[in-house]
């Protein structure tokens, strides 16, 4: 038996979200797509690539989270080129915070 047609065809709402809650919302992947995901219109307000990257393409107002990896070897990557990226980014460094 067919089903009937919808009567009515639902609208699009835009929801405005303080940066406490879009902390909350983030997007994983490649970071080349992140502009286009917010040009687009997603909500969010982090990202990752499970990486750790010296050099950023990020829009305004989006978190990315570098990706130390831990295993029984230690860390991925290894401490220098952690360095690297606190000297480069000294925001993500723990003491930035203090």
């Amino acid at each position: 038996m067919p089903t009937e047609s919808p009567t009515a065809i639902p609208t699009i709402q835009t929801v405005r979200l303080s940066p406490t809650e879009l902390a909350r919302f983030g997007v994983a992947g490649p970071l080349e797509y992140v502009p286009d995901i917010a040009a687009a219109g997603l909500p969010f307000g982090t990202t990752l690539n499970w990486r750790v990257n010296p050099e950023l393409s990020v829009p305004d107002g989006i978190v990315y989270w570098q990706m130390l990896r831990l295993s029984d070897e230690g860390v991925f990557p290894d401490w220098d080129y952690v360095e690297t990226i606190l000297d480069a980014w000294p925001e993500f460094c723990l003491a930035h915070w203090e």
